[in-house]
């Protein structure tokens, strides 16, 4: 039964990975169980996903809206304490809400038996740490799942060759490429506790297919417990409004309704830190030099002090912090992603052709998007 499950996850990820389109999403199957019950699926979390802040918060909401559409009946339990706008939000879409501390074995078993999961979703390789021992022995038939959002392994060791390189004294460009050429060892800890959670888990869903590969190539994870599932979002057709399926490209929302340049990211991702630094004291400059009158716009959730330091009106540089919607991609005709160091899939490339706006982005930022042709 857990094969069955898992083949069936497995096909659905696949199809609907980085688009999933109305038409598509009617072709997947709807689970059920004997009796007429809907399969019950439950996230575990040890935070409230927040959309309107991070990549990986649009992410995991997307995927549990994906295993409502494939009929599941879904809940999301965190370890955090509640946030009452997400936790509404959850709720608001048919998604059951629970606070679940860690350590506390009474809560995580009242939850356990109030979902009677048949899978259930660990977000990211340490909350797999913290529950799926527990899991195994008080729901032992449920399938259990490790979302890895990205590798952090990767993410990590990259992020300590681009600052060693730097600090040698060696250019952005060689920093990058030294990222890109950069293989976790088995020395490193995270790997093994990465490796370890991938092992624990009857599947695993890969945000990156360059992650998928290094996974199944360099450390031989069998490639049946590996599915490629990166950003479920639907197709921004040319006359798209506001909203969720994006912002529309063509007539009035043309590039000439557009002007100058933006970066989005939030501030609480190391990552996202490093590259708005890295443009505001190199790129930004040489931009500025050739176009004297382009405006830059930051938006991203907790800026931090160094980063709200960087405003610089008078040069162009606009640090925005929050944005509450990502239709202030509409208006720019550019987005910028500078990153020296990171791993899967790139939630700011993502939403950036949502929005009909082409991307200048390092390798880092580019890695895992293909394109496709028409």
């Amino acid at each position: 039964r857990l094969r069955g499950f898992a083949r069936e996850i497995a096909f659905m990820t696949a199809t609907g990975a980085t688009r999933c389109s109305a038409r598509a999403a009617a072709r997947l199957p709807t689970l059920s169980l004997s009796g007429g019950r809907l399969a019950s699926c439950l996230f575990l979390s040890s935070l409230w996903p927040e959309p309107d802040s991070s990549a990986a918060g649009v992410r995991t909401e997307a995927l549990l809206h994906a295993f409502q559409r494939w009929g599941y009946d879904c809940s999301f339990a965190a370890s955090s304490a509640p946030k009452s706008a997400y936790v509404e939000r959850l709720q608001s879409r048919g998604v059951q809400a629970y606070e679940c501390p860690p350590n506390r074995e009474a809560e995580l078993a009242r939850v356990l038996e109030r979902t009677a999961p048949d899978v259930v979703v660990f977000d990211r390789f340490f909350t797999e740490e913290a529950f799926s021992f527990r899991v195994r022995e008080l729901a032992p038939a449920a399938l259990r799942v490790l979302d890895m959002q990205d590798m952090h392994a990767l993410r990590r060791g990259r992020q300590l060759v681009v600052e060693q390189t730097l600090e040698q004294g060696a250019s952005s460009d060689a920093a990058i490429a030294a990222a890109l050429a950069h293989t976790p060892s088995a020395g490193s800890s995270d790997l093994l506790r990465e490796l370890a959670a991938v092992h624990r888990s009857d599947l695993t869903l890969v945000c990156s297919p360059v992650e998928q590969q290094l996974l199944a190539a360099s450390y031989g994870i069998p490639s049946h417990k590996l599915a490629l599932a990166s950003f479920f979002c639907a197709e921004a057709a040319p006359d798209a409004q506001p909203g969720e399926r994006g912002f529309g490209y063509g007539g009035a929302n043309g590039f000439d309704a557009r002007a100058d340049f933006v970066t989005v990211g939030g501030f609480k991702h190391p990552p996202n830190v490093d590259a708005v630094r890295w443009l505001a004291s190199d790129i930004w400059p040489r931009i500025r030099a050739r176009m004297p009158q382009a405006q830059l716009r930051i938006y991203g959730a907790y800026p931090t002090a160094a980063v709200q330091r960087l405003h610089s009106p008078d040069t162009g540089l606009h640090v925005c912090g929050y944005a509450p919607s990502l239709d202030v991609l509409a208006a720019s005709r550019v987005l910028l992603a500078p990153l020296r160091y990171g791993a899967g899939i790139k939630g700011k490339v993502v939403d950036a052709w949502r929005y009909g706006l082409p991307v200048v982005a390092t390798p880092i930022a580019a890695e895992g998007m293909r394109g496709e042709s028409g």
